[in-house]
């Protein structure tokens, strides 16, 4: 039997290595108490360790963007420890907020309704009696048993949970169709993420293009999501104030931001907005200015945890000469093989109750030049019309109440 690893155990396991996109198996191997292998045979389950409960759990709560550090995440806590968890120190704890009323109630914060927190194990105090010396092992930690505190907040990289984790298109650090661009991104991040002496001393700055709805602020979650990296997005066309001092003092909040949540990638989207002249024609110098002055900047932060930037435009001719030059690496989103498309499409319906006469491979051959969006919207409009269609088989010449068909209904507004 193989388990199935998560995001948390191989980022713990692994001290933070990239999440593999192919399989990887992971040595194990039995642990016995010392002292009793002797008396007992080797294989007997008696001598199997168990680690310590642990008396006292000290956690720093870890900055993230999609979270406030201020919060009270007691409840939250509360919950999570009713089941006995391993802990070690260093290691990043995930504790997920999904159905949990009384977090969503007592959040100020509703940008995200159901966040992940992070924490990290600050310390450890074994109980008494102390146990098994096994603490190479790890201790539990169980509500019953275990005193818990949260000893301020800190900065860390985190086994990223993708927003949609299992969808074979935005919950994977692989996804159908785009994981060649995915390589290339995480290729050029990599080096400005090892530790040791500085071999790169600008900032990593990165510039990617495509089409609109092709997928770019896709490729950048499945990076950030495969290096453990925060993500912070931003829209560039909400920074555009009333004069170039507004859209000044906006930009060097969102970077601001950025260096409160390192390590992070900054998504700057539709990036050629922001240092356009108010006419649409050229780019101010004034702001291209500000923007190699913040970069330059996020170098000389904590190389321990950087801030990378990623800059995303429709084409690289909608930029000046000045902004391109901000951005030191640049890539290219590449137009969808017909192979790419057919692994999408199958990505995009997997769940989905697709008919008998539906062909993927002949529709796949049929859309030459689409992109993701693109094929979002055709599945989306094709849900809708068999939703018609069944209410129409169903319910001839009127449209059913929600008495009478819910399911129907229900699915009709989902698709909307």
């Amino acid at each position: 039997m193989v388990p199935a690893v998560s995001p948390a155990f191989w980022f713990n396991v692994s001290g933070g290595a990239p999440l593999p996109v192919t399989g990887r198996l992971l040595g194990a191997k039995r642990v016995y108490e010392t002292g009793h292998v002797g008396r007992c045979g080797k294989d007997s389950r008696s001598v199997l360790s168990v680690p310590p409960l642990t008396s006292e759990l000290h956690l720093e709560t870890i900055t993230a963007p999609q979270y406030s550090v201020g919060e009270e995440y007691d409840s939250v806590l509360c919950q999570h420890f009713l089941t006995a968890r391993l802990v070690q120190v260093g290691d990043v704890l995930c504790v997920p907020t999904r159905d949990k009323v009384d977090f969503i109630q007592n959040s100020s914060d509703k940008a995200l309704r159901w966040p992940v927190l992070y924490f990290r194990v600050k310390s450890v105090s074994e109980g008494k009696p102390p146990g098994l010396r096994l603490g190479h092992l790890g201790h539990l930690a169980h509500r019953e048993h275990t005193s818990l505190y949260l000893a301020g907040c800190t900065n860390s990289f985190v086994p990223s949970y993708a927003a949609c984790a299992g969808n074979p298109v935005w919950g994977s650090v692989a996804p159908p169709g785009l994981a060649h661009t995915v390589d290339q991104l995480s290729d050029i991040m990599l080096p400005y993420l090892q530790t040791g002496p500085s071999v790169l001393a600008g900032p990593c700055s990165v510039l990617l293009w495509g089409p609109s709805g092709s997928g770019k602020a896709t490729v950048v979650g499945a990076t950030c999501y495969r290096l453990h990296l925060h993500l912070v997005k931003v829209e560039c066309s909400g920074l555009c104030g009333d004069s170039v001092g507004a859209t000044e003092a906006r930009l060097t909040a969102v970077f601001s931001v950025a260096d409160t949540h390192r390590p992070c990638v900054l998504l700057l989207r539709n990036v050629q907005r922001l240092a356009a002249e108010r006419d649409g024609v050229g780019e101010d110098p004034r702001l291209v200015a500000t923007l190699h002055r913040l970069l330059t900047e996020l170098a000389q932060g904590p190389r321990e945890y950087p801030v990378l930037v990623v800059g995303t435009a429709g084409k690289m001719r909608d930029l000046g000469d000045g902004a391109q030059a901000a951005f030191l690496h640049h890539v290219e989103l590449e137009t969808l093989s017909e192979q790419h498309r057919r692994e999408l499409l199958s990505a995009l319906s997997a769940g989905l109750p697709l008919g008998s006469d539906v062909n993927l491979s002949k529709i796949s051959q049929q859309i030459a030049g689409t992109v993701l969006g693109d094929m979002c919207a055709l599945l989306s409009h094709a849900s809708r019309a068999a939703c018609e269609r069944a209410r129409s088989g169903c319910f001839p010449g009127s449209r059913p109440s929600e008495r009478e068909d819910p399911d129907h209904n229900a699915d009709g507004d989902g698709f909307a």
